[in-house]
């Protein structure tokens, strides 16, 4: 038995794990999280970003179907108006709008010597066009006869690395181009460099007949990735036969998976990252490079099937689950992921930080989000959303210039999983000292019981870092911290004091 208190350091503070014991989470991951992040600088645990407005919503609808056409150009759909911002102002460009549907759309970007376009998908109309200033429906040459309908296609990609070629990828049946029959299997792909420019035979059916429909698609490492539901397609390369015709050569890879069609707020369940090609599909995040995927979430295993969640993080997710994912993006060497209630609203957004590997969970309401990349600007990249709170239409991106996220109420909190400081009897912690910034309110909840009453520990402003201790006693053979509080706050490091263990003849 020791009676000098003895602190025992926490210094790690460790993404979500679901899948395993409360117990064997340990005291360095978290068996609860909601709106925290890490810090880069100091590799401390720490309030999430917030956020800050773009633009105000015009009019009764929400804003949709977010696409980054340049350094300078946001588009987006609004009812069934496909409008153009200034990044620079974060007005709409006046005069410069499209109808389309307000259906799932797709957006590829493809550079001309003359010119930077941006192609739009809405399904049910022709491809449309635009070049940064302008909004057309073009038409298109098939076959070496102009003025001919474009394709209704479903999903877009450019493949740059064979000919700068647009891919579009499913349409609306009898949707090729000039009305040629075609359907939700097809894949053309117009002449190298122009998109508004057809032969005939350039396409490929995938696996036609299979009950299935293209339900997106990307490109990554000079491939082009096609997915259905349970099957991806790795387009390679192109060669010719004898004719001097071009065959585009693929690959076909079972997803040992499937993956749930995107919902109609241009939430895309497939992205290109800087390691491969991210998807989300019913189990889970996967990733590929072009063989069979990898799982990604193995630590969020339990949100794959149906059965209520047990521990802290029952709170966090209710019954959300992988098969309510609704879009994904990839901004900052990591990877988003919306996650609905069973009434469709994403109002959770998983965060997948590829540097750490590690899962945390925000309180989100939106509808789209997309990454826009700016390599002349101070803010280099972001991540847009657009809100589907009533009360703040609009459109808003996460900046660390803001502590509060002006679209939904956040509750930062980062719990631990339970630990038995290194012995397996009872024991009395009699102080606990933390080290951070701001105000952080310290529980700990003992064998597997709900957290008890909260101290609060006032550390000042960042970016100076500083300590407070408080002295408390607590006896249990298991315990759990949770750290919380009104943003910003900081966790660099929790020291814990052991007075005494004592072994089963000693016990009350």
């Amino acid at each position: 038995m020791s009676t000098a208190p003895r602190p025992i350091p926490f210094s790690q503070f460790g993404g979500l794990i679901l899948d395993k014991p409360l117990d064997d989470i340990g005291a360095e991951n978290a068996a609860d999280l909601l709106d925290v992040d890490w810090s880069s600088s100091q590799g401390s645990l720490r309030s999430r970003d917030g956020a800050d407005e773009f633009t105000k919503a015009a009019g009764a609808a929400n804003y949709e179907s977010l696409f980054a056409h340049s350094d300078s150009r946001l588009l987006a759909r609004r009812g069934e108006t496909l409008v153009a911002f200034d990044i620079a102002t974060g007005k709409e460009i006046a005069g410069k709008t499209a109808a389309v549907k307000a259906l799932f759309m797709s957006f590829a970007r493809l550079g001309t010597p003359s010119a930077s376009y941006s192609y739009i998908a809405d399904q049910e109309n022709t491809l449309k066009r635009y070049d940064g200033t302008d909004f057309t429906s073009p038409t298109a040459t098939v076959d070496g006869v102009a003025g001919k309908a474009m394709p209704k296609g479903h999903h877009l990609a450019t493949w740059a690395d064979e000919g700068n070629r647009l891919v579009i990828m499913g349409t609306e049946p009898n949707g090729g181009p000039n009305g040629a029959i075609s359907g939700g299997s097809h894949v053309w792909f117009p002449n190298p460099g122009d998109a508004e420019a057809y032969e005939s035979t350039n396409f490929v059916q995938v696996r036609p007949g299979d009950g299935e429909s293209i339900i997106g698609g990307c490109a990554w490492g000079g491939q082009v990735f096609v997915f259905k539901e349970t099957h991806l397609f790795v387009f390679y390369g192109v060669s010719v036969d004898n004719e001097g015709k071009p065959i585009f050569n693929f690959r076909t890879v079972d997803l040992g998976t499937r993956i749930l069609p995107p919902s109609s707020k241009c939430a895309p369940q497939v992205v290109a990252g800087a390691e491969g090609v991210y998807f989300v599909a019913n189990d889970g995040l996967y990733m590929t490079t072009g063989n069979e995927p990898s799982l990604l979430s193995e630590d969020l295993n339990p949100l794959a099937d149906s059965q209520a969640l047990v521990g802290p993080a029952a709170t966090t997710f209710g019954e959300r689950r992988w098969t309510q994912a609704r879009g994904i993006a990839f901004a900052g060497e990591a990877v988003y992921i919306g996650l609905g209630s069973a009434e469709g609203v994403v109002d959770r957004l998983l965060k997948f930080d590829l540097r750490g590997l590690r899962w945390t969970v925000w309180s989100a309401g939106l509808h789209s989000m997309v990454a826009w990349n700016a390599e002349t600007s101070t803010h280099r990249e972001r991540l847009f959303f657009s809100a589907a709170d009533e009360a703040h239409k609009g459109i808003f991106f996460y900046t660390p210039a803001k502590t509060e996220d002006p679209t939904v109420a956040m509750s930062p909190r980062w719990q631990s999983g339970f630990y038995e400081l290194e012995s397996a009897d009872e024991k009395t912690v009699v102080a606990t000292k933390l080290w951070g910034t701001g105000e952080v309110t310290v529980k700990v909840a003992e064998d597997y019981k709900a957290l008890g009453n909260g101290s609060v520990y006032k550390l000042g402003a960042a970016p100076a870092i500083a300590q407070v201790q408080k002295q408390k006693g607590q006896s249990a053979t298991l315990f759990s911290h949770q750290f919380s509080g009104a943003a910003p706050w900081s966790v660099q490091r929790l020291d814990r004091y052991l007075r005494e263990t004592r072994v089963v003849e000693t016990q009350k």
